[in-house]
This record gives C-alpha cells, sequence and structure tokens, in this order.
C-alpha cells in the first residue's frame, strides 16, 4: 500500500502512545494502567499496518479516527478499570479470571459500540446513509471490542498470575 498511510500510521500510534510511555516510566502507581493503554495503542499500530498491508483500507484515505482505534481504546479502558476493581472480594481462584475476562469483553464491547455510533451520527467517521448502516457498524465495532479486551485482559492476567506464583515461591 501506500509509503505515506503506513508512515502517517506509525506517527499517529507514536503520538498516542506517548503520555502512556512516560507514565509507564515516570509515574509508579499508574504504571499497570500504562501498561494496559500502551499495549492497546501499539495492538492498534500493528492492526493498522496489517490492515494497510492486505489492502483492507484500499480506496480510503488515512484517518486517526477509525472504528480500530474506537475498539482498541475500548478495550484498553476496559482492561484498566477491570484492573481496578477490589476483585479479591468478589472471588478467588478461576471464577475471579472469567469474571474479570467476562466484564473487560462486555465493557469494551459496549464502550466500542457506542463510541462508533456516536462517532458515525456525528460524522467523525464517515459512514454509508441510513441507520442500519450505524448499527452493522457498531455491531462490527462490538466484536472487535470484545475480542481485543478479552486479548489484553488475558495477556495481563496471564503476566499478573505468574508473578504471584514467582513471588509466593512456585517458580
Amino acid at each position: 500500500m501506500s509509503a505515506g498511510a503506513e508512515i502517517l500510521q506509525l506517527i499517529v500510534t507514536f503520538i498516542l502512545a506517548l503520555p502512556f510511555l512516560a507514565l509507564l516510566i515516570f509515574a509508579k502507581r499508574a504504571r499497570r494502567a500504562a501498561a494496559l493503554m500502551l499495549g492497546a495503542i501499539v495492538g492498534w499500530g500493528v492492526w493498522g499496518q496489517l490492515e494497510l498491508e492486505v489492502g483492507l483500507s484500499a480506496g480510503r484515505p488515512f484517518s486517526p479516527i477509525s472504528t480500530s482505534l474506537l475498539c482498541f481504546l475500548s478495550a484498553g479502558v476496559a482492561s484498566v478499570l477491570v484492573a481496578y476493581l477490589p476483585w479479591e472480594r468478589v472471588a478467588e481462584g478461576w471464577s475471579r479470571t472469567f469474571g474479570r475476562l467476562g466484564v473487560a469483553a462486555a465493557a469494551a464491547g459496549f464502550l466500542a459500540a457506542a463510541a462508533d455510533a456516536i462517532c458515525r451520527i456525528t460524522g467523525l467517521i464517515p459512514s454509508a446513509e441510513g441507520f442500519v448502516a450505524v448499527v452493522m457498524s457498531s455491531i462490527g465495532a462490538l466484536h472487535l471490542g470484545v475480542i481485543v479486551a478479552l486479548v489484553i485482559e488475558g495477556a495481563e492476567l496471564f503476566l499478573t498470575r505468574r508473578r504471584q506464583k514467582r513471588i509466593a515461591g512456585w517458580e
């Protein structure tokens, strides 16, 4: 695809990731949230590059506000919110794991669908005319948001569970 769109995608990814990278480095209390949001933004950058390579966005000019960006940001925000909920009081073991995955996926799907619908209705994302086009796009955003949230939250749970076992002397 065009080299200009690829470079523009990388620049937007870097600009979005820069504040979270600074938080990750300098703010000790916000490291977990910064790492989750940084993972979501880098994931969007990789997704965008693959989308350009495959040619899914052929014929469209590059737009920094896209359905995929909304889905990845929604998944990052949902994962951050779920990470800071007091899960120790709610459940133990695997029920906590599946609960976190379910809540993150549901929240990300809802946020992605709502953000996509709002952006399409207000014209921030170009869309075909009609209510059906907005609904179908929002359903697609819901699905992508759920999948991305499951990946981000699953990775976060895997990494924190490994750390807890290592601290407890299991490894």
